[in-house]
C-alpha cells in the first residue's frame, strides 16, 4: 500500500518487513516472464540514485542504466536523483 495521496491503491515498493527475503526479485521476475503476453515489450522505471539494494536487483535482471536525473525529486527539503533503468522484454 502506498500511503500518497492518489497512490492509495498502488504497491510501488516492497515493505521494509519483507525487504532482503527475496519477494522483489520473484515479483520482478514475474514481470519480466508474463510482460509479453500483455503486449508489453519494454519495462522501465526510475530508482533513487542512493537506493543501491534496488539498483542491484534491476541489475541483476538485466536491465540497463538508460538515463541519470540529477535532483529531480525532493522529500522535505532534501533534493534527490533518479537513475531511470530498463529493459526490453519481448521482439
Amino acid at each position: 500500500m502506498n500511503d500518497r495521496p492518489g497512490y492509495f491503491i498502488t504497491s510501488d515498493k516492497v515493505h521494509p518487513d519483507y525487504q532482503g527475503k527475496g519477494l522483489g526479485s520473484y515479483i520482478l521476475g514475474q514481470a519480466i516472464e508474463y510482460a509479453p503476453a500483455m503486449g508489453i515489450e519494454v519495462l522501465a522505471t526510475t530508482i533513487f540514485a542512493s537506493n543501491t539494494p534496488s539498483i542491484r536487483l534491476f541489475e541483476k535482471f538485466q536491465f540497463k542504466r538508460w538515463g541519470f536525473m540529477p535532483k529531480v525529486a525532493r522529500m522535505g527539503d532534501v533534493e534527490h536523483d533518479l537513475v531511470m533503468v530498463g529493459r526490453r522484454v519481448a521482439l
